[in-house]
């Protein structure tokens, strides 16, 4: 029986206080996201020492050795997720609009699943803006670490079964450890949010811990040693915390360095040293869970409710954080394992797991009436529901085809002729159906060229890896369009105008008629929920607005970019402020009612307001047809 690592639960410790003081943006903890690799690290060592200890040292069935684990982990991991998913779905009920109450319900399920980090991985980006409104976002750790409970102790009792010795099962932890660092680093660079949200480029951080039992427990070094490489794995670990931020490549190479500074700390083993056994540091170290638990979720809630620049609310949601997981500690965490160790292992999953099935019914059902069934005002679900009000074909023609990126999607919204392309990213996206409202006649139809994230460009010189595959696809939209009559007009609509945007614009306009959306004023929050927010909070005013000068200041430079480019390659301009902004101000709502879907793509009823700017097109081509028409009839001869 091994004794209590008080150095473990210490370092526990430290990694809640980093991630909490990183998403609660305090004392530049940039990097504090890497408590979460410390926690990894952790896990792998103790996960890897109760497997392997039933192993060599018990007389259990592989399947008793299997079920033991699995209970274990359940009971220490679901009990307490359970409550608070149980507390969100009430919480929501009366604060939430129907778009984010279905949102949280799907995550929910996701989360008592463990499959979030599948889920997130699909949304929005852990470091985005939009990260900020998701309540159960930081249960992607959970669901990687419950999916490396599945199959870690697969793979040490089948290595075990083919051969029982403590050193084939180092040579197969460390094979897999070794792989997926590598697998991490070369897929870090190409794809940051698959590397970030996946269990195979996060495993080797678990299996380094794992590693770390199986070669180094037995190891014991004197005490000067033990310290020195203590103090040194804390410099890594605390280093860590303030040098990397939300623009490193993570987890990759640079992982590495909180990975070692705590497999410094755990082979050191100074269960007496002041850094991990004090007893500040022991009692968060045994809250430290719970802590990780309620700390995002109270942080959401000072987003929703925009209070996260006033530091006495800051104090206030700490020190609420800290008694909620005390409260799950004491209540829930603590008598879970005494509850569940006194039956069968098959009778303690069931009784873990029934009142999940049961409670799922309700998310399930929420999911069904698409978030409307919370007690908001019909004003603020008819609010809500304006975020929603976008195309409904995005996600089916928007996403990029990653693995085939010569090959994008091309979809059409209309009649069966072609009456015009629309190119650019998810802002092309967000007018197509009021472009197609314009069209001259209903057998035209809209020509969909838009890739969501992938700005109409035959280059970049910035932004993300995935833009090189974006390239491609536009290369592919340039070749195609040589071989579509010249006559058909082309709209381009990007969120922001660069360079390399503009030598795109320059060469479709070699062929044919090329139009440029001005750029969309951007509000500064996202509009439908803020203005629901605005009616809970009983606010005389809930209008969202920008300062047109502020605007204008923004815009100017891909204003700028726009007019060089009608002078250098005769593009036109169309217009967007005459219809959204109104003297001194650009509006996100009209009569009432949100025209965005989110910060800066307008929604159904905002792209609307551009169609007499979109009708400019068709009666440019009219003419021009018209004209060329005219030519085309003989002159009157004298006789």
């Amino acid at each position: 029986m091994h004794a209590f690592r008080n150095d473990i639960n210490g370092l526990r410790a430290w990694a809640v206080i980093a991630v909490i003081f990183f998403h609660f943006q305090l004392f530049k903890f940039t990097g504090g996201f890497a408590g979460v690799d410390v926690f990894f690290v952790i896990s792998g060592f103790l996960m890897t020492k109760i497997i392997t200890d039933d192993l060599f040292n018990s007389n259990n069935t592989f399947s008793s050795i299997l079920l033991r684990f699995y209970l274990l982990r359940a009971r220490r991991i679901i009990p307490s997720l359970f409550v608070l998913c149980v507390i969100l779905v009430a919480l929501g009920y009366y604060v939430l609009p129907a778009h984010q109450y279905n949102q949280l319900s799907k995550h929910i399920i996701s989360a008592l699943g463990f499959f979030s980090n599948f889920e997130f991985l699909n949304e929005t980006g852990y470091f985005d803006a939009l990260a900020n409104t998701k309540w159960l976002l930081h249960t992607w750790s959970l669901s990687i670490e419950w999916q490396f409970y599945l199959v870690l102790p697969i793979i040490l009792i089948v290595a075990y079964k083919i051969y029982p010795k403590g050193f084939f099962i180092k040579l197969i932890l460390s094979l897999c450890a070794i792989l997926s660092l590598l697998y991490s680093v070369i897929i870090t660079k190409y794809s940051p949010e698959f590397s970030f949200y996946m269990l195979p480029t996060r495993a080797w951080e678990m299996l380094m811990g794992g590693c770390i039992y199986l070669y180094l427990d037995n190891f014991s070094f004197k005490e000067r040693m033990a310290k020195c490489m203590e103090y040194s794995g804390f410099l890594l670990i605390i280093a860590s915390f303030f040098i990397f931020t939300t623009e490193s490549v993570w987890p990759g190479w640079l992982a590495t360095i909180p990975v070692i500074g705590t497999t410094l700390i755990i082979t050191a083993k100074r269960n007496n040293s002041i850094l991990t056994s004090n007893r500040l540091f022991q009692y968060l170290g045994r809250i430290s869970y719970s802590l990780y638990l309620y700390h995002w979720p109270v942080y959401v809630f000072l987003v929703y409710f925009e209070m996260t620049q006033n530091t006495i609310y800051i104090v206030i949601a700490l020190i609420f954080t800290l008694i909620c997981a005390h409260l799950s500690y004491l209540f829930i965490e603590t008598p879970s394992k005494y509850l569940f160790s006194k039956k069968t292992y098959y009778t303690s999953l069931i009784t873990i797991i029934f009142p999940i099935c049961i409670f799922l019914i309700i998310p399930l059902y929420i999911i069904s009436q698409e978030g409307f069934v919370s007690t908001l005002a019909f004003q603020v679900q008819k609010i809500s529901a304006e975020a929603k009000n976008k195309n409904p074909r995005e996600q089916q023609c928007g996403h990029l085809n990653i693995n085939n990126p010569e090959k994008p999607k091309e979809c059409t919204y209309g009649g069966k002729d072609l009456g015009i392309i629309l190119l650019g990213d998810s802002h092309a996206s967000a007018v197509v159906l009021a472009l197609e409202k314009a069209l001259p006649n209903k057998n035209l139809h809209v020509l969909d060229w838009s890739i969501l994230a992938c700005p109409a460009a035959l280059r970049y010189t910035s932004g993300p890896e995935t833009y090189k595959k974006c390239a491609i696809s536009n290369q592919f939209f340039l070749k195609k369009s040589k071989n579509i009559p010249s006559n058909i007009p082309l709209l381009m609509v990007n969120f922001a105008n660069h360079e390399d945007r503009m030598e795109l614009a320059c060469e479709m306009a070699k062929d044919r008629p090329v139009y440029l959306l001005r750029p969309t004023p951007v509000m500064p929050v996202h509009v439908p929920d803020t203005m629901a927010k605005n009616i809970l909070r009983k606010k005389r005013d809930i209008r969202i607005k920008i300062d047109a000068r502020k605007f204008d200041k923004y815009s100017e430079k891909s204003i700028e970019l726009q007019n060089k480019t009608a002078k250098t390659c005769g593009v036109k301009i169309l217009e967007v402020t005459p219809y959204l902004c109104k003297r001194k101000y650009c509006y996100g709502d009209l009569n009432g009612l949100p025209i965005y879907y989110d910060a800066h793509h307008l929604n159904l009823r905002g792209a609307d307001l551009l169609i007499p700017e979109f009708n400019k097109i068709f009666k440019s081509q009219s003419k021009k047809v018209l004209a060329s028409s005219i030519d085309l009839v003989p002159k009157n001869r004298a006789h």
